[in-house]
């Protein structure tokens, strides 16, 4: 997170306004239909001021950087990309309206628009630092229960935390709540609960195994037969030898999974 968040500050020398942001999102909508280029060009310039913001996104303004991201998905053919963000932005303020200059009625814009229902805040993110104050989408949208931000389980959404009473620390357009930091495990991590369910494994077959070379070595300790006996104990070396590899597994393992827990 630290890393993320220095590197964030080195590449935004200049702290961006909401101000600044309206401007941008003005250009984008005033050549959407009109300069195909002059749109690209005004959707990157818009895109490097999220994570450069200085202070907290208003929920109408979150609004319209969602509805600006279904215009670029539209034109770059992606409609499934459009609508969430459609609904993104519907569910950030939903007084928003898609005017009639931007997507004719009865067109494949104002279906794609209208295509999903709201996107609802129904996912709590369970590793955001409680000690920051998180906001989503211009509202601090807080889990009653644990304190945490709520997010759109599957739609774009606006993330932002700051630890003073205004200035934000960290901007982040989420895709998804994986984009956001730390909500996975990181790969060390999830190779070390593989490694020890692997271990683990490994070592209650061995445990079965020797254990039934215990009860063979027995019925061979009996044996009274010459063929009989030589039959009995190579089962027994069989069972001890396949104990003997499997533990060997479960100890490998169980050092790969030591390895990646730190």
């Amino acid at each position: 997170m630290l890393v993320l968040v220095l590197a964030a500050g080195a590449a935004c020398p200049v702290q961006r306004t909401n101000a600044e942001l309206r401007d941008a999102l003005d250009e984008v909508e005033r050549t959407w239909g009109v300069d195909p280029a002059a749109f690209e060009a005004a959707i990157v310039t818009e895109r490097a001021m999220i994570p450069c913001m200085g202070r907290v996104v208003d929920a109408a303004l979150a609004a319209r950087v969602h509805r600006a991201e279904g215009l670029a998905a539209f034109l770059a053919r992606d409609l499934d990309g459009a609508r969430r963000a459609f609904a993104a932005a519907r569910a950030a303020a939903p007084e928003i309206a898609l005017p009639p200059e931007m997507a004719p009625e009865g067109g494949p814009l104002r279906e794609a628009w209208a295509a999903l229902p709201v996107a609802e805040y129904d996912q709590v993110l369970p590793l955001v630092d409680q000690g920051w104050s998180v906001w989503v989408d211009g509202v601090a949208r807080v889990d009653g229960p644990t304190g945490r931000p709520r997010v759109p389980a599957e739609r774009p959404f606006i993330i932002q935390q700051n630890a003073a009473a205004e200035v934000v620390e960290w901007t982040l357009y989420a895709r998804s709540p994986a984009d956001v930091p730390g909500q996975a495990p990181p790969a060390s991590e999830r190779q070390a609960g593989w490694a020890w369910w692997v271990s683990g494994g490994t070592a209650l077959a061995g445990g079965a195994l020797l254990g039934a070379a215990f009860a063979a070595d027995a019925n061979y300790r009996q044996s009274t037969e010459v063929p009989v006996a030589d039959a009995r104990r190579e089962v027994v070396n069989g069972l001890a030898g396949a104990s003997a590899g499997l533990g060997a597994l479960a100890l490998g393992f169980g050092v790969v999974a030591v390895a990646g827990s730190f």
